[in-house]
């Protein structure tokens, strides 16, 4: 099947990006083109793990975490 659109919700499963979860999302994403990510959980404290995140909506403008780091 092709889709147009993937929803995940729950995306702060998301932010370790050697999880299996994640590993098995990031394809889906690229694929897709469009993601949109859900969550409830607020992430405040560690803006570090929102790459992971960021890298699967937009894998050209998030592309180095060393860089996202130092920002």
């Amino acid at each position: 099947m092709q889709f147009g659109v993937a929803i995940f919700d729950e995306c702060h499963y998301l932010k370790s990006p050697n999880s299996q979860r994640t590993k098995a999302l990031r394809p889906l994403a690229t694929d897709i083109g469009r993601v949109l990510m859900l969550s409830g959980t607020p992430a405040l404290s560690r803006p570090m793990e929102l790459f992971s995140q960021l890298n699967m909506l937009d894998p050209k403008k998030w592309a180095d975490v060393k860089d996202f780091g130092k920002r």
